[in-house]
């Protein structure tokens, strides 16, 4: 959600990109230790994006909004697999 935000305010960050296309691949191979790796990661990511959003929208003259629902995600510390 603030990916799709910074990028339509001109601010792009390919490792964000990248990342939902590596975790793809990961979902598909089901290691769960990975799948740990990556939800945390995820997390990581989101704070990223979360962070461009908020500075492209200072760059842009613009009010950047907190989001809520999928936006307020945190990943857990453990999956219960």
């Amino acid at each position: 959600m603030y990916g799709k935000r910074a990028n339509d305010l001109g601010a792009i960050a390919r490792d964000i990109d990248a990342f939902l296309v590596e975790s793809l691949f990961t979902i598909i191979t089901f290691d769960p230790e990975r799948l740990q790796q990556l939800i945390n990661k995820a997390g990581d990511i989101k704070r990223e994006a979360r962070k461009l959003y908020l500075e492209a929208s200072i760059r842009a003259s613009k009010d950047g909004e907190e989001l809520g629902g999928p936006a307020n995600w945190e990943p857990a510390e453990k999956i219960g697999l």
